[in-house]
């Protein structure tokens, strides 16, 4: 999401509340601009590249570049359960019946084979027919760690949605625009308690995938 007018580029990484974040920005009088042009690739979630080439952006240091950014461990586990709410009616896919600890090895797996997408769906026919399509990228997005969407080295506002109410306070100094409140949207519709789900072996797991989110973003192991 990108405004040339205020000159702010918003970040968005799958399953950091970007539906509610975006929400409050549009609802505090941000206009996002709308483009015309046609890429090769789905534009949901975009990286700040794909930003840059959608709106034909040359500059982007010239604009505040802000992410909101989730702890991993929590991130990884929504990214499961939306996981197994989008996949469609396809008894092909390989993690359609894993449990939480399951669904955890089967990453790690992904993660250090050649090709992450045959390997995470087995079938991945579906995942090229979206692509094809414009459509989305499958869900495989929540599963890069947050700060690739930073692919040109820019420099990054980086807030916790931990903290959002102390963090919207400071975005809405950044950026002089009054930010908030945020309303709680897209939200999992199972209530789960994560921290069960997450023991001492998941949590290595998790932590050994996405460590450079862990280190850049300053979570706790």
């Amino acid at each position: 999401m990108i405004s040339t007018e205020k000159k702010i580029i918003l970040l968005m990484p799958p399953k950091t509340a970007s539906t509610s974040i975006g929400d409050a920005f549009r609802n505090s009088g941000i206009v996002f601009d709308q483009s015309n042009k046609i890429v090769a690739y789905p534009i949901f979630h975009p990286r700040i590249s794909e930003i840059c080439e959608i709106h034909d952006i040359i500059n982007p240091e010239e604009y505040k570049v802000i992410q909101f950014t989730r702890n991993p461990y929590y991130r990884f586990v929504s990214a499961y359960y939306h996981s197994l709410r989008a996949i469609p009616n396809n008894k092909n896919i390989v993690f359609k019946d894993f449990n939480f600890k399951e669904f955890v090895f089967h990453i790690d797996k992904c993660k250090s084979s050649e090709n992450f997408i045959k390997e995470f769906f087995g079938d991945d026919s579906h995942y090229y027919e979206n692509l094809r399509k414009k459509k989305s990228w499958s869900g495989v997005r929540m599963f890069d760690e947050q700060i690739m969407h930073n692919d040109i080295g820019s420099k990054i506002n980086y807030f916790k949605i931990e903290n959002l109410s102390k963090n919207l306070k400071i975005v809405s100094d950044l950026i002089s625009i009054e930010i908030g409140p945020v309303r709680n949207l897209n939200r999992n519709p199972i209530d789960i308690n994560y921290d069960n789900l997450l023991d001492s072996e998941c949590k290595e797991i998790i932590y050994k995938n996405f460590i450079s989110d862990f280190k850049v973003l300053g979570y706790d192991k």
